[in-house]
């Protein structure tokens, strides 16, 4: 999955690091994970994720440096959401409202959910975040994107 690459996104990420689907093999041949912050974020990731991944309720990613593969820089889960526009303020309402063809006024629109999001706590406060979220985000507004998403949902 590096179709990233070919955008505009420059970075720690882009340069050093490659993504992969984050599974239990590959946590048995990485350097222990912890984000130094949340011990219930580092659980999630060691133990929890891969029910969910199992279960269809989301899928995990994580970069991993190319120099050492066995280096978790950061994980993220993703899924399948929605928002739902009357839960929004009118100001925001009127504004999604205003970039959708009025006869196809929906009361939901797609959008794809970061469900977790832990970045590896000797990378943290380097700007690889925001990094990793441009970088998501350009992965669902790309033509081959395989659902249909309008929002990034955090």
């Amino acid at each position: 999955m590096a179709f990233y690459k070919n955008r505009k996104i420059v970075g720690f990420l882009t340069d050093k690091c490659t993504i992969g689907l984050f599974t239990e093999d590959i946590i048995k041949n990485c350097k222990p994970f912890t984000c130094g912050k949340d011990e219930d974020m580092d659980e999630f990731f060691r133990q929890d994720v891969f029910d969910y991944n199992h279960g269809l309720i989301s899928k995990a990613y994580y970069f991993f440096l190319d120099e050492d593969p066995s280096e978790i820089v950061c994980l993220f889960t993703l899924s399948n959401d929605s928002i739902r526009i009357y839960d929004l303020p009118s100001s925001p309402r009127n504004k999604m409202w205003g970039r959708t063809h009025h006869e196809k006024l929906l009361k939901r629109y797609p959008g794809v959910l970061i469900g977790r999001f832990a970045v590896n706590k000797h990378f943290a406060g380097k700007g690889v975040g925001s990094e990793c979220i441009e970088i998501i985000s350009q992965m669902f507004i790309d033509p081959m994107n395989r659902t249909g998403c309008r929002f990034l949902i955090v």
